[in-house]
């Protein structure tokens, strides 16, 4: 209304509210605003008497938003924008409860789902409230529980992310599989439970398995749960064995001239999980076993078909035959090696020998020297190189050389 002219002003209104003398009043404080609504009066000049009704709205009238977002902790992050308000109060489920333009949900898990509330007021105490709806799948934890795998005997294997899940152990029936979990970044109330086949194990950092089955731990904080990858157990009663000294040939010679060649048998240390603890051997000859041929090494003195046995609690490993020929004249050979490629010649040119990667390899039927210029120099199968020169390999074994 457009204002008007007088000497004197009688306002009356809601709640008994009066006041006189002024052109322009103060109707009610905001925080009672609500109880002051209705048709006020004034009487100008005691004669002439105009009515308005007030209507006072508690409420902002600028809507905001609300986004969210997930911080590198795994938090979810609420935050309200476009809003002039200057307090904001949220709720939500579990008594949530958190002030401020940007609030988190700390390590959301499924049971933290639900209608996120929040109410803004302005410096007038005005108020407007919205709400959103959050759904966490599962445990929305960031992070990966290291698991730790030893077979008894073999390395540690800690598996995490670049593993397949699940990740299969192969091992002998009668050996242990030791599993443990790393808790070094974990601070506060934390505890880990083991599964097997997807019922509860152990409650324990580490566990010690012979069984087949399908394992994997849950570590619990009071705000998360962390699940590391599936561990399957097969157990087998095969090993794996070979010959780590005699690798390259499945064929050997035997000088005939008091001639030796030791065979040497072994199991694959941890391939594909598989490994046993102190196993027996047994050695053959043209598939028949050689009476007190029960070490990890065996010295050849005829010709024949030779393979050995090992036995590890109900496990057995098998090798396959090395051929034992008898010669009167053994081999010796030394080949050049760069880049991944051998040269086989009695002449190699070089660029630089000081600054390129140059190696020789050696091979022969029984021990073997390699000369530079007729000094001894190495007596290894495979080293490196830096001076140029004559390379001469010289093997024995009995009386041939």
């Amino acid at each position: 209304m457009s204002p008007i002219q007088g000497k004197t002003y009688e306002w009356s209104g809601p709640n008994g509210y009066k006041s006189t003398g002024s052109q322009t009043v103060t109707v009610a404080e905001i925080a009672d605003s609500s109880k002051h609504t209705g048709i006020y009066t004034v009487v100008v000049d005691k004669l002439q008497k105009h009515h308005i009704f007030v209507g006072i709205n508690r409420y902002l009238s600028t809507k905001f938003s609300i986004s969210t977002s997930s911080d590198v902790s795994g938090n979810k992050v609420l935050s309200v924008t476009g809003s002039h308000a200057s307090t904001f109060e949220w709720s939500g489920p579990n008594n949530y409860f958190a002030l401020g333009e940007t609030v988190k949900i700390l390590l959301p898990q499924s049971n933290n789902s639900g209608y996120y509330k929040v109410t803004a007021r302005d410096q007038f105490g005005c108020i407007l409230k919205d709400s959103i709806n959050l759904k966490f799948e599962g445990n929305d934890c960031i992070g990966d529980l290291s698991v730790s795998y030893q077979q008894e005997g073999g390395p540690v294997t800690t598996l995490l992310g670049g593993y397949p899940d699940p990740y299969i152990i192969s091992t002998c029936e009668d050996s242990k599989s030791n599993l443990t979990v790393s808790t070094a970044s974990f601070l506060g109330d934390w505890k880990v439970i083991w599964y097997k086949d997807g019922k509860v194990f152990l409650n324990s950092t580490s566990i010690s398995i012979a069984e087949e089955g399908t394992y994997y731990a849950l570590l619990q904080t009071p705000t998360c749960e962390f699940k590391s990858r599936t561990i399957k157990r097969v157990n087998t009663k095969g090993l794996s064995v070979y010959f780590p000294n005699n690798t390259s040939s499945d064929s050997l010679l035997l000088c005939n001239k008091r001639g030796v060649v030791q065979l040497e048998g072994a199991l694959v240390n941890n391939n594909n999980g598989i490994n046993a603890s102190s196993p027996s051997f047994q050695w053959y000859k043209n598939d028949s076993p050689i009476p007190n041929a029960n070490g990890s090494t065996f010295d050849v003195t005829s010709e024949g078909n030779y393979s050995f046995k090992t036995v590890s609690g109900n496990c057995v490993g098998t090798s396959t035959k090395k051929i034992i020929k008898s010669t009167d004249k053994i081999r010796a050979k030394i080949s050049y090696y760069t880049g991944g490629s051998i040269i086989d010649s009695n002449v190699v040119k070089v660029c630089d020998i000081k600054t390129d990667w140059h190696s020789l390899i050696a091979k022969a039927d029984g021990a073997f020297t390699v000369y530079r210029n007729g000094n001894q120099t190495y007596s290894s199968d495979m080293f490196s190189i830096r001076e140029y020169g004559l390379y001469v390999i010289k093997a024995t074994q009995g009386e041939l050389s």
